[in-house]
């Protein structure tokens, strides 16, 4: 709030004696000029003329006159004075409200201020970046049905979720000449675009020389990181690529130079990579499963030798998605870990639910809008499970 500045306040600043914010000197503008010259023509008073008869008690009456005419120019100029300091009050006031009002980002009308194109089309990108934060803090869904609130907590934990997800290496430091370049998938969000991956690369000079001049060649599909002057023996560098595979799971080629050589590299995203986590609720898991069945779900007997929690753990690492809180069904004592993801190439959710009935037997369900891509991560799963 905006404290309005009292009377004495005001006289303080304009005499340059107070201890507040000093405020700008007023300085008329033309148009005031005129209307105090204007003023002082409409008030001046008329002088009147000394009788010629008696010079003694003229002189005295135009003395007396005179002082009258300078009291009068003294109260004329006290009222100018005082419009002066109401007019200066005046527009110190509306500085300090518009200052108020862009710290409180409101116009005069009480309303936002509106925002030029280039503001509007940052918007969807800040709220991008705060869905992970938003995520997190809805993680477990918040359902109001007491249904999924029903855990045992020392038996079905909670799964972790892992920072990184599938590796592997693009260059073998014999491949490489020295140069040894491995990657893998990152969990988090490429800050350039919600279709494509982010994928961390390191670097590492396995020679006693300075490798220099490391880069990798752009590519429509991807934005590559700046190139690296020099990597001296026995250093390793971290770098991010990002890359739209456009939801398929066929290799990106590309090439990576350095002052040792120019090498022909590769990354094929696996199908669980090709996902972004989705945070909902069980009830709306639920509503979103009602509408895909049939073709669009698969079950089948999962063999696992571990525990359920276990499975659940399998699930996250091998596919990036949000792990639900997992709960207990109190009608048949059956235990439930549920997982949703997106698919980067087009937003369809898929849905996972791993569970096991009293007697331990485990069944893995799977539904998506896309069938091929249900039978994938089936596949995916499946061997993952086997291991």
């Amino acid at each position: 709030k905006t404290k309005k500045p009292s009377a004495d306040a005001t006289d303080d600043d304009d005499d340059g004696g107070g201890t507040g914010d000093k405020k700008p000197a007023y300085v008329p503008s033309d148009s005031d000029s005129d209307e105090l010259d204007l003023a002082e023509t409409q008030f001046e008073r008329p002088v009147r003329a000394s009788p010629v008869t008696n010079k003694k008690s003229g002189s005295d009456e135009s003395s007396t006159d005179d002082d009258d005419s300078e009291d009068g120019d003294d109260a004329m100029n006290d009222k100018k004075k005082k419009k002066k300091k109401t007019k200066n009050q005046k527009k110190n006031k509306k500085s300090k409200e518009a200052e108020t009002a862009d710290i409180l980002g409101v116009n005069s009308a009480g309303s936002p201020p509106a925002q030029s194109a280039e503001a509007e089309d940052l918007i969807p990108a800040i709220q991008d970046l705060s869905f992970t934060t938003n995520s997190a803090q809805q993680s477990d869904g918040g359902d109001d049905d007491e249904k999924y609130a029903n855990n045992d907590d020392e038996k079905y934990g909670a799964v972790n979720e892992p920072k990184r997800g599938a590796s592997g290496t693009l260059l073998t430091s014999i491949q490489g000449s020295g140069l040894q370049v491995e990657y893998a998938f990152l969990r988090s969000k490429s800050v350039y675009s919600d279709r494509m991956n982010a994928i961390e690369v390191v670097l590492t000079n396995t020679t006693d020389a300075d490798i220099t001049n490391i880069a990798v060649a752009e590519d429509s599909k991807m934005h590559v990181f700046h190139p690296i002057e020099s990597l001296g023996a026995g250093q390793r560098a971290e770098r991010k690529l990002h890359i739209n595979f456009g939801g398929q799971a066929d290799p990106l080629s590309f090439q990576l130079s350095a002052s040792v050589g120019t090498f022909d590299v590769k990354i094929a995203p696996p199908e669980g990579e090709l996902l972004r986590p989705h945070c909902i609720s069980h009830s709306q898991f639920d509503a979103l499963r009602s509408g895909l069945s049939g073709m669009n779900e698969h079950t089948r007997a999962v063999e696992f030798a571990g525990s359920l929690q276990d499975a659940a753990q399998v699930v996250v690492q091998a596919l990036n998605v949000h792990a639900l809180k997992p709960y207990v069904d109190s009608d048949d004592d059956s235990a439930h870990y549920r997982f949703v993801g997106q698919r980067l190439v087009d937003d369809a959710e898929a849905l996972i639910e791993i569970a096991s009935d009293a007697a331990g037997k485990m069944t893995l369900t799977i539904n998506c809008a896309h069938m091929l891509y249900s039978g994938a991560l089936e596949a995916i799963l499946s061997g993952k499970f086997s291991e």
